[in-house]
């Protein structure tokens, strides 16, 4: 596909922009890796918390699966180093590590330990097991606060926000403007439904100015936005119940399979 479109099998369009290796490795190697990791917009540190446990589980997991472990430190590893020195390591509008995306599975598979072998025994560290579904949780909440509302809203209003300088902490944090966010998120639905406007801070004000501005309130969910859109809720239901089962009958199918 890149040697049809852009005349080589390594040219992916970027190059336009970026034509040389010293245009795209542009960012120091530490500062970038910095950035990946701890960036309050796109750190992986804070959008997927179970890797706090690797340290934990990645010596057993290495012993009992060596070449698998070496599998995942090469992924991982090779693209943190890439994208470290990546002058684009940022990945521009999006909630969380988008650049990072495919190692995720590569992180997670050394995990493994915290579950069960097949003598019911699980990882000697007790207190990682104990404090794994903890994290579990708290990495379901920052997807959930991810997910609600619009993640543009964040990056719309952040020039407004490093002018005006009233909550600097805020424009650093796509997380905690999204939490700060959601209950406004929420409550539109309901006041489209009356036909009312929805309650908006002074620095909200400018999206209302933004074409389509509806998505920039209502909820990133298909249905709820179609709702604040006037869609009656009967005409929700049917699919919203079929999708509901449909996902229930898959989770029921693999825990049979790997039963």
């Amino acid at each position: 596909m890149n040697a049809s479109r852009f005349g080589g099998p390594l040219r992916t369009g970027y190059h336009t922009v970026l034509p040389t290796a010293g245009s795209l490795f542009a960012t120091q190697p530490l500062v970038g890796l910095g950035q990946i990791l701890f960036n309050g917009e796109v750190g992986l540190a804070w959008f997927s918390p179970l890797v706090f446990l690797l340290p934990a589980t990645w010596p057993r997991f290495h012993r009992q699966h060596r070449l698998e472990s070496f599998a995942c430190l090469a992924v991982s590893g090779l693209t943190l180093v890439f994208f470290a020195a990546y002058s684009y390591w940022h990945g521009g509008w999006s909630y969380g590590p988008r650049l990072l995306v495919p190692i995720l599975p590569f992180l997670i598979l050394p995990l493994m330990p915290l579950l069960p072998d097949e003598g019911g025994q699980r990882a000697p560290q007790q207190i990682i097991a104990r404090l794994a579904p903890v994290v579990i949780v708290i990495a379901v909440v920052v997807q959930v606060i991810g997910i609600v509302p619009p993640y543009s809203r964040h990056y719309y209003l952040k020039p407004v926000y490093e002018k005006s300088s009233p909550h600097p902490w805020r424009s650093r944090s796509s997380f905690v403007d999204n939490l700060v966010d959601f209950p406004q998120t929420v409550s539109y639905v309901f006041r489209a439904r009356k036909g009312l406007e929805p309650n908006v801070t002074g620095a909200e004000r400018y999206l209302l100015s933004l074409p389509n501005n509806v998505n920039q309130f209502a909820p990133d969910i298909w249905w709820l936005k179609a709702a604040a859109l006037g869609v009656r809720w009967q005409a929700l239901l049917l699919p919203v119940i079929g999708l509901s089962l449909a996902a229930f009958a898959a989770g029921a199918r693999v825990r049979n399979a790997t039963a």
